[in-house]
C-alpha cells in the first residue's frame, strides 16, 4: 500500500508524463497551456514559491475566463445578427 506522499509523488510524475507527451504530440501546446507548464516548472526549479505560483495561477485564470468569456459573447452577438 502507498503512502500518501508516494501517492502523491505519482500523480505528480504521471501529469509531468502528460504534459510532456502532449508538448511533443502534433500542434503542442496552446499559449494559455504554456503558460502554466512555464509556471510548474518554475515552482520545480525553485524559481518560485508555491505561493507565488498560486498567485501567477490566479492571474492567468481570470485572464483565460475573461477571454473565454469575451469569446463567447462574440459568438452570441454573431448569431443573433443573423
Amino acid at each position: 500500500m502507498q503512502s500518501v506522499d508516494e501517492g502523491e509523488t505519482a500523480a505528480a510524475d504521471d501529469a509531468d508524463q502528460s504534459l510532456s507527451l502532449a508538448a511533443g504530440g502534433s500542434g503542442g501546446l496552446s499559449g494559455s497551456q504554456k503558460e502554466l507548464v512555464n509556471i510548474m516548472e518554475q515552482v520545480k526549479s525553485k524559481h518560485l514559491t508555491v505561493r507565488e505560483a498560486e498567485d501567477f495561477f490566479s492571474d492567468w485564470k481570470i485572464r483565460h475566463e475573461r477571454s473565454r468569456s469575451f469569446k463567447q459573447k462574440q459568438v452570441s452577438s454573431l448569431l443573433v445578427s443573423s
